[in-house]
């Protein structure tokens, strides 16, 4: 195909393309159906379980842990961001 090169052609360019539904390309299959279900059970499990007291004490210390991970990769990280070639 020519390449356009009048202002005409390139204005009615969109019509030289198919339109295509995206609906079946979008669609999940039978096996990603189960994970997003699986998934949608872990994050109500997650949301149910966050807010009970006891559950609240038990997991503490890995919001600590998981605080204190970033917080120590942050520092490590610093001298390696001011090393020049």
């Amino acid at each position: 195909m020519a390449p356009l090169t009048s202002p005409d052609a390139v204005a009615n360019a969109h019509h030289l393309f198919a339109r295509q539904d995206a609906s079946p390309s979008l669609t999940p299959t039978d096996d990603q159906k189960i994970t997003l279900y699986i998934i949608a059970g872990y994050i109500v499990g997650i949301l149910i379980l966050w807010n009970l007291p006891v559950v609240k004490v038990i997991l503490s210390p890995f919001k600590v842990y998981e605080a204190l991970g970033s917080i120590g990769v942050k520092k490590l990280r610093e001298p390696m961001d001011s090393v020049s070639m």
